[in-house]
């Protein structure tokens, strides 16, 4: 019981490093402390068997990295790094799919893709929403309630992180 307990409190965790992220102000900022949290991610998934989950949070561990350096007119700018990505997210959920429920990740991944690919920090937090909405399915199928709980607060903190940017601006 204490070992699943644990094996939660790492989602838990993540949770609060990634929901940081959405109070930066640089995108950089935002995807390398959204990078820190995929350790505890990754981890998490594994210990609980659920393999397309670490992954995925493989893929995009991988995906924040390249994009944190992302400037518009250098290489990691090129459409092509993104379509590469989304060739990793394929081959990794064909590589571990088990149950349809990995199709929930997957077009979380997806999502969150498209949300590291933008430049403008509102876009990033609003494309997050449905991302975090997909995992919620993944996470509760896989046995990731504290991945549920933190995907729905994660919801939530970038609803809010986006509003109060809106608000400042007015």
């Amino acid at each position: 019981m204490w070992y699943q307990l644990a094996i939660q409190f790492l989602a838990i965790i993540a949770l609060v490093v990634w929901a940081s992220s959405y109070h930066f102000k640089e995108r950089k900022t935002i995807l390398l402390v959204q990078l820190a949290s995929f350790v505890f991610w990754i981890i998490h998934f594994i210990l609980i068997s659920a393999y397309t989950g670490a992954a995925l949070a493989g893929v995009a561990a991988l995906r924040l990295a390249f994009f944190s350096f992302k400037k518009k007119n250098n290489w990691t700018s090129k459409p092509i790094v993104a379509w590469a990505f989304l060739g990793l997210l394929l081959i990794s959920t064909a590589l571990t799919y088990s149950t349809y429920w990995a199709l929930f990740a997957l077009i979380g991944g997806i999502f969150a893709l498209v949300a590291s690919w933008q430049d403008n920090q509102n876009r990033i937090r609003l494309l997050f929403i449905p991302s975090h909405l997909s995992w919620i399915v993944y996470d509760i199928f896989a046995g990731s309630y504290g991945g549920a709980i933190s995907e729905a607060l994660l919801g939530v903190s970038a609803l809010v992180s986006f509003f109060r940017a809106k608000i400042k601006k007015v």
